[in-house]
Parts: structure tokens; sequence; C-alpha cells
């Protein structure tokens, strides 16, 4: 029986997924796992290498049973410009902004590949992400990171 690929980018996206997954696996090979009441530095990366090879398995089941629509063709190039941009703009600025500031310019900066959204929309899920990420990496996770800009 041969296999038949029915959807080839759900189909190579899972092959990648897999590919990363045992990449991260085997380059992360060396680090003392631990357990979840003490885990060691390899703990979390392999857990994340592990779910990726997990949803590239299933990518890749989806690519071999479910037919999708075929790939549009020439994307635009904003799509990928704007929010790569907005990252390096964070790694610009944070040191100059402080947290918060650079966290809000870079949410709102990568609305800009989807100028259809409202305004207020824009803002709403800027404030909410900014709220979000100061809660996870200053509050949770204590990272001694400088919110607010230092004049």
């Amino acid at each position: 029986m041969r296999l038949q690929v029915k959807s080839p980018q759900e189909f190579w996206a899972g092959v990648m997924f897999l590919g990363l997954a045992t990449i991260f696996l085997i380059s992360g090979a060396d680090l003392r796992g631990g357990t979840s009441s003490q885990m060691g530095s390899g703990y979390f990366p392999r857990l994340v290498a592990s779910l990726l090879g997990v949803v590239g398995i299933c990518q890749i089941l989806i690519g071999l049973r479910q037919t999708s629509s075929p790939l549009e063709k020439g994307g635009r190039f904003r799509d990928i410009a704007v929010p790569v941009g907005a990252f390096i703009l964070f790694g610009i600025t944070i040191s100059r902004f402080g947290f918060i500031g650079s966290s809000a310019l870079t949410v709102f900066l990568g609305f800009f590949s989807a100028p259809e959204s409202p305004c207020f929309e824009r803002i709403a899920v800027t404030a909410a992400v900014v709220a979000a990420s100061v809660l996870v990496f200053s509050v949770g996770l204590g990272l001694p990171v400088d919110l607010w800009p230092s004049f």
C-alpha cells in the first residue's frame, strides 16, 4: 500500500516540526532532565521538544488524511517583514524604553501587518499583551528586567 499525501503543506510542516524536535532532543541530550518536582536544566527543553514532535506527528497525519486548499501565490512581503522588524526593534529599544515601553511598541507595530484591524482593538490587545508579559516575566518568574525607562 502506498501512502498518498493529500495536503503537502500540512505534511511538510509536520516533517519540519518533527525534524526540529529531533534536533532539539539530540542537542539537549547531555543536559540533566530531573523530575517534575526537581527540574534539571534539560527538563523544560525536552518537554517543549517532545510537544513539538507530537505536533509534527499530528501535522503529518493531517497531511496524509485531509485535503486542503492550495496555497495562495505571491504573499505580501509586509506579512513577514513587519513582525520580524518589530522583534528586532524590541531588542534595540528595550534598554532605552524599558520592558513595558518596548513591549508595547513591538505589539503595536506588529499590527501593521494587518491594517484592517480597528485602532481600539490594537490598543486593547497591546495593553493585554503587555500586562500579561509583565505578570509572567517580572512577577511570575521574577526576572530582573527594567519595567520603565531609566532617565
